[in-house]
């Protein structure tokens, strides 16, 4: 019995001890098992966000650019188009579709729908359909985080778990949803509720009905797969009065015979044949009219079938039943649109038309039947809205605003404040790029490039809801941009009437256009081919040197040889090559040479020493000539007396020695090499090409014995031999195949002027291509700008339609010659320039005649008036303003002290930053100025001299309201003597009154005030311009082509081509009566407000109309004119008549 106690005793303690190292096992495992997972939930929560990242969580928001008047401009975004709303107005339709269809105990669950999770979980192990589990909450995590990723694995699940957890305990229910539904994707870059609402519907979120509801939560799943915008294939047409369920006859459709229910566009698919199912019609009483698909048997009733025609698939029918609705899908044929249907019987009779896309459709019907599932539509309204088609807006691509080129240049203003980001401080954060020199800058671009700074706080241009407040009135800017596009088409339509009348000018245009971009497609293949191609040829040459046996050493030397670049020359015939000196006969021809020696006296021989100062020489005491006359062709004048016969230059009539000198003379014979019909010194090149070549010393760095291009640490030494070297024979087939290329290019384009000639044919509805646009599209700019603020409320960049729109701005980029409109600083310079020496008023009088003007270089200019005609009577600088007389200015800018620098210096001083050559011909305009620029400067002049920078931008708000930027107005005088302001804007006046810009007052009948301005046109009729002034407004217009060199078209001055945009802009601004300065300021217009006069500064004084001098009673006419003070006029009308009248 012991011993059966015993074993039972043994056994019972070795049982004890196995169990208990089980347990012990057990929990040792349990224990390492939980720490694993504590480990690994640790590891990958590190990746996750943290509780305090969750609540400084902001989602990617565009920023806006908005209007002066409040209107949205332009939304600026990446990758994620976003528009973050407040959950209040997300109407409760779409809040509880999206309830039900993708988290039914959303307002249950802590985040995670355990028995959800734990049915998907039965359902997949099990081999049924795959089930998911994802709540809001899981699906908000996803779409805030990328780090959590949305790859079909158990760790993106964890994560996903995790932070929809510390979602939870972060956010409510009601905050949950919106920070969903501004963070879901709804397909075409569209991220958000908003700005999906806006893409598919037009429409803020606030406004959308059930159906686009239904539409919206029904394509979360897969947005690309159910857009509504893809995969059209169903078409649907219903009466106005259908969703009222009103039986009206008159609102439907019937026939007693075949007709055409309606066109559908598209193209045929030519794998499929065409077909149409899903057939659906109904009639006045909402029943089903048994309407069958029938291709063959057209004569039978209530049948449907197609034909095919020009793009359009004809949808017949023929019903014995008045049709109130239809729905059918069409297969076979592809690329349909939303709305590319109509022009048959439903349109004809008011129908509501549209084409949709079944797997839309089918989704929005499933919302809808799950709504009604859960009670909360009837089971009518569902049938009924089962039936709507989807209503998607037209908008189907991004049209060019009509603030387009306004909106680009905003977007540099931003850049100005982009902050610099040192490539060390992210140097860690660099993801890996095998090809990091490019990649590496795209990605910083990309990330860190649009940080900006305002004061210290930094923000992402396209990710954090900036809401920039433009200067722009979108009022005025549709009133300005409707008018140059008619003018711009009128201003095409004389171009096109200029060629038909004179063809040879469209062969000159067309050969310029053929030349241009020639130039431009040598340019693109030598900078994109020119290595590929010399590769090619050099290996050709090394394969023939070879075969001719020719050492590894020798075709070294060859190729080094045949690479040498040649030496830079300059081309003055413009030939292509480097010409050497020109033979000449050296031979006395009986006539005055360049050159010669001469004695520089008047063809009278009087000397400058012996002029009486009446026209005459004191050696001939009893030769006396009037006032005036000029008999002894000295330059004689009323402001110069003594005449310019010593001028250091050949007049005609002195003498000269006739000789042989060593160099060509103007007249002497020579041998025209390049047949230019003029002759050419030997033309200056730069000895050294600038390129190490074979042979040319060089230190070795790296002791290898050759040079090494790519060492920077070797240089070499460039060989001048005193002699032109030209290209090496390689580089000369270089050039030779990249021209042929070019060529070939080409003589690809029509250049033919019958094709030129019909897409200008004012008729035709032809875009003129890119490539032939510099020459043949007229290009045009306008700014309006207020005069007080410097607000630009208008601006227009180029022409307006999108086929023409481009991304240069003409209006704040574009170099072009001013002409005429410069002229203003000119007569600025001289009055205030006023001396004894320089009597300068607004009535000083020059001779309307030419005189050469002599130049920096020694040589003389000779200017003419821009119609070639000049009477020889005196003006007075009013009179040359008023008339745009080119030799009343040239002739003023000639007796001003350093008249170019002095003109130079106002007009920097007005704001013209582009360079300027200071010399005799800035006078009539020759330089490049930006229309901006001169616009702002003229704006200077309405404003009393007070020069304000052009301004863009208001105020820039953060996402929440909080002003970050406002604009300070910068300014400065331009012209502190408001006197001399007020006397040039008054002659200014008088251009409109009575001058070049009269058509104005008398042709587009402006009533205004005070207005003033100046016309412009340049050489050749290249340019023409407008800019004009009120005290509140300024205005420029500029129009010319985008080639400089072209002409708009004969005697197309700025009066008849820019004028009248100009004309008619500001009569309909101010008709309209005010625009907006932005946060509510508002600039109310009135056409009766006139600039006052400063008393202190100038004085007004009766002055005779015909001696200009003071006005006396005998006078027979008068005028009002404005002195400066420190240049008030003395003398009194001296003429006998006058005075004998007075008497």
């Amino acid at each position: 019995m012991q011993f059966i106690l015993n074993k039972i005793k043994s056994l019972f303690s070795y049982t004890y001890r196995k169990f208990f190292r089980f347990l012990f096992s057990l929990f040792f495992l349990s224990v390492t098992l939980i720490l694993l997972i504590v480990s690994y939930l640790t590891y990958i929560s590190q990746e996750l966000p943290s509780i305090e990242a969750l609540q400084n969580y902001k989602p990617v928001q565009v920023a806006k650019i908005i209007s002066a008047d409040g209107k949205p401009l332009k939304d600026l975004y990446i990758d994620q188009k976003r528009d973050v709303v407040e959950i209040g107005k997300v109407p409760k339709d779409l809040r509880n579709a999206l309830v039900f269809m993708e988290d039914r105990k959303f307002f249950e669950h802590p985040g995670t729908d355990i028995w959800g999770l734990v049915r998907a979980v039965v359902v997949n192990i099990t081999g049924g359909s795959t089930q998911g589990a994802s709540t809001l909450t899981w699906q908000l995590a996803r779409n805030m985080y990328n780090d959590i990723g949305f790859e079909k694995t158990y760790t993106r699940k964890i994560k996903e778990f995790i932070t929809a957890s510390n979602i939870e305990q972060t956010y409510t229910k009601s905050e949950i949803m919106e920070l969903y539904l501004n963070s879901v994707f709804f397909g075409h870059r569209a991220y958000g509720v908003q700005e999906a609402s806006k893409y598919y519907f037009n429409k803020d979120v606030s406004d959308l009905e059930l159906n686009e509801s239904a539409t919206l939560v029904g394509l979360l799943p897969a947005p690309n797969r159910y857009s509504p915008k893809k995969n059209i294939n169903t078409v649907i047409g219903h009466s106005k009065d259908f969703i009222d369920k009103i039986i009206n006859q008159n609102f439907s459709i019937s026939s007693s015979s075949v007709f055409t229910l309606t066109k559908v566009d598209g193209k045929l698919d030519s794998e499929k044949n065409i077909s149409i199912s899903d057939i659906l019609f109904l009639n006045n009483n909402y029943d089903t009219i048994p309407i069958s698909y029938n291709q063959l048997e057209r004569n039978s009733n209530n049948i449907i079938f197609h034909d095919y025609q020009n793009g359009k698939l004809s949808i017949n029918v023929k019903s014995d039943e008045k049709i109130k609705y239809y729905k059918f899908k069409i297969s076979g044929f592809k690329n349909m649109s939303p709305h590319g249907i109509g022009d048959g019987f439903a349109e004809a009779n008011n129908f509501i038309e549209i084409n949709n896309s079944s797997r839309a459709l089918s989704r929005k019907n499933l919302v809808l039947k799950i709504l009604e599932q859960q009670n909360y539509i009837s089971k009518d309204k569902r049938n009924l809205h089962t039936l709507l088609p989807i209503m998607v807006s037209n908008k189907n691509k991004e049209r060019n605003n009509i603030a387009s080129y306004f909106i680009e240049d905003v977007k540099k203003e931003l850049l100005g404040f982009r902050q610099t980001i040192s490539r060390e401080k992210i140097e860690h954060l660099l993801p890996y790029f095998p090809n990091r020199k490019n990649q590496v800058q795209k990605w910083i671009d990309k990330n860190y490039g649009m940080n900006l700074n305002f004061n210290g706080d930094k923000f992402d241009l396209y990710k954090d809801g900036l809401r920039v407040y433009s200067s722009i009135d979108t009022r005025i800017q549709n009133i300005v941009s409707n008018i140059f596009k008619n003018q711009m088409k009128i201003n095409q339509i004389n171009l096109y009437n200029e060629y038909k009348r004179k063809p040879e000018i469209l062969d000159t245009v067309i050969m310029k256009s053929k030349n241009r971009k020639l130039k431009e497609l040598k340019r693109y293949y030598s900078a994109n081919f020119s290595s590929s191609i010399k590769n090619n040829i050099i290996n050709q040459e090394i394969d023939k040197w070879k075969k001719l046996g020719k050492t590894d050493s020798e075709i070294e030397k060859l190729i080094s040889k045949g690479l040498h670049k040649g030496e830079r020359f300059f081309d003055n015939n413009k030939n292509g090559r480097w010409d050497r000196a020109e033979e000449f006969i050296d031979a006395k021809n009986g006539k005055w040479d360049k050159n010669e020696v001469f004695k520089d006296w008047g063809q009278d021989q009087c000397p400058d020493s012996l002029e009486n100062g009446r026209g005459g020489c004191l050696k001939e005491k009893s030769k006396q000539y009037k006032k005036g006359d000029d008999p002894n062709l000295d330059n004689y004048s009323f402001s110069n007396i003594y005449g310019t016969e010593n001028n250091d230059k050949y007049d005609i009539g002195e003498k000269f020695v006739d000789a042989k000198n060593g160099k060509w003379d103007i007249g002497e014979e020579f041998i025209d090499i390049n047949n230019n019909n003029k002759y050419d010194k030997a033309e200056r090149f730069i000895d050294g090409n600038k390129q190490y070549n074979l042979g040319e010393r060089f230190n070795d760095k790296n002791g290898n014995g050759k040079y090494d291009s790519d060492n920077n640490e070797e240089t070499w030494i460039d060989i001048k031999n005193g002699r032109y070297d030209p290209d090496g024979f390689i580089v000369k087939k270089i050039s030779g195949e990249i021209n042929r290329l070019a060529l070939e290019s080409l003589d690809s384009l029509d250049y033919s002027s019958e094709f030129i000639m019909s897409i200008l044919e004012p008729n035709s509805d032809n875009i003129i291509p890119n490539y032939l646009r510099k020459e043949f599209l007229i290009q045009g700019a306008v700014v309006v700008l207020d005069v007080e603020s410097g607000n630009i409320i208008s601006m227009i960049g180029g022409r307006q339609e999108d086929d023409y729109f481009d991304f240069f701005n003409r209006s704040s980029q574009a170099l072009r010659q001013p002409g005429s409109i410069f002229k203003p600083f000119v007569y600025m310079g001289g009055i205030k320039d006023y001396d004894s020496k320089h009597p300068f008023t607004a009535a000083y009088q020059l001779s309307n005649s030419s005189v050469p003007i002599p130049t920096e270089n020694g040589e003389y200019w000779n200017p003419r008036n821009f119609d070639g005609k000049e009477d020889g009577k005196d003006m007075t600088l009013r009179e040359g303003l008023t008339q745009s007389t080119n030799l009343i200015a040239a002739g003023l800018i000639a007796e001003m002290d350093n008249g170019p620098d002095s003109v130079k210096k106002i007009a920097q001083n007005f704001g013209i930053s582009t360079p300027i050559y200071a010399g005799e011909a800035l006078s009539l305009g020759a330089t490049d100025v930006i229309p901006l620029e001169i616009t702002s400067a003229y704006s200077a002049i309405a404003n009393n001299g007070l020069l304000v920078e052009p301004s863009y931008i208001n105020k820039i708000e953060n996402s929440l309201g909080r002003v970050l930027m406002s604009n300070d107005i910068e300014e400065e005088f331009a012209e502190k003597n408001e006197g001399v302001v007020y006397i040039i804007r008054d002659m200014m006046k008088d251009v409109i009154k009575e001058g070049t810009g009269r058509s104005l007052k008398t042709k587009y009948k402006f009533d205004g005030n005070a207005v003033a301005g100046k016309t412009g046109t340049t050489n050749n009729f290249t340019d023409a311009w407008f800019i004009g002034f009120t005290p509140q407004l300024a205005i420029g217009v500029w129009v010319g082509m985008d080639n400089p060199a072209i002409s708009l078209g004969s005697k197309v001055y700025g009066s008849k081509a820019a004028l009248p945009i100009f004309a008619k802009s500001i009569k309909k601004i101010y008709d309209y009566g005010k625009f907006s300065l932005g946060d509510d300021k508002v600039r109310n217009l009135d056409k009766n407000l006139d600039w006052y006069m400063p008393d202190d500064k100038i004085k007004a004084i009766n002055i005779c109309d015909k001696s200009k001098l003071i006005s006396k009673k005998g006078c027979y006419s008068s005028s009002k004119e404005f002195f400066l003070k420190e240049s008030l006029p003395n003398n009194e009308c001296d003429i006998p008549s006058h005075r004998s009248n007075y008497k």
